[in-house]
């Protein structure tokens, strides 16, 4: 199974988070469908299994009903590997949110902003509007220059506010117009916890597929290629 979505809660704030640990870079972004928990990892045997917080929290017994099974952490990683792969049928939405980013919010605020005097009370808010989105549109650019594979290794994530800077380095780095589909094979070999911290918002775990939520703005669907554990 494969779907994919754009845009939709992008700017909705979740629930939060368990405090990630390095465990894995799932730690903290695997959530139940069911319950809305997190998932936890567990050494079953001699493999280790991700189950929600539900069956294995102390402090959860009793609390919560949930009837999600847990998956096989080899079972996870194909499926987030698949949806990275998956990532290049979604490149035009991409480019359609970063527009929409820049013509229907980052420009309106810019044009609201060039109107107010610097002691405008209001000014701060429209500035972290602009922040907010401005950091969406960076996230946007850096997994399309992943996926043109034309990246350098260091890239300007998250924590970049500078946008001037990074758009300045961003079309030294790439032109993300051109991007061929000969780069478009084989993008994740393997599961990489490096570019599923930078990339991955979260993955939701249905009892048939795992929803993959990438912080750019877009979900992709894949189909669980086993089915869950007891």
């Amino acid at each position: 199974m494969r779907r994919a979505a754009f845009f939709g809660n992008t700017f909705k704030k979740g629930s939060v988070p368990d405090m990630p640990s390095m465990i894995s870079a799932l730690s903290g972004r695997l959530y139940c469908c069911e319950c809305g928990l997190t998932y936890r990892r567990k050494l079953e045997g001699k493999k280790h299994v991700w189950r929600c917080r539900s069956k294995i929290d102390p402090a959860m017994k009793g609390t919560v009903v949930c009837g999600n099974a847990g998956v096989k952490e080899t079972v996870i990683h194909h499926a987030i590997v698949e949806a990275f792969n998956i990532l290049p049928e979604e490149r035009e939405n991409l480019l359609t949110l970063r527009d929409q980013i820049e013509r229907a919010l980052i420009a309106p605020i810019d044009a609201q902003l060039s109107r107010m005097e610097e002691d405008d009370p209001d000014r701060a808010a429209l500035l972290m509007q602009r922040t907010e989105y401005t950091q969406k549109r960076l996230q946007i650019l850096s997994l399309l220059a992943w996926m043109g594979r034309t990246a350098p290794d260091r890239m300007y994530g998250d924590a970049c506010v500078d946008y001037d800077e990074f758009v300045a380095r961003t079309n030294r780095i790439t032109r993300i117009g051109e991007i061929t589909e000969a780069n478009h094979v084989g993008l994740m070999t393997s599961f990489n916890d490096a570019e599923v911290i930078r990339y991955m918002e979260k993955a939701v775990v249905h009892p048939d597929r795992l929803e993959v939520v990438f912080k750019a703005g877009v979900t992709v669907e894949v189909a669980l290629s086993t089915p869950q554990s007891k």
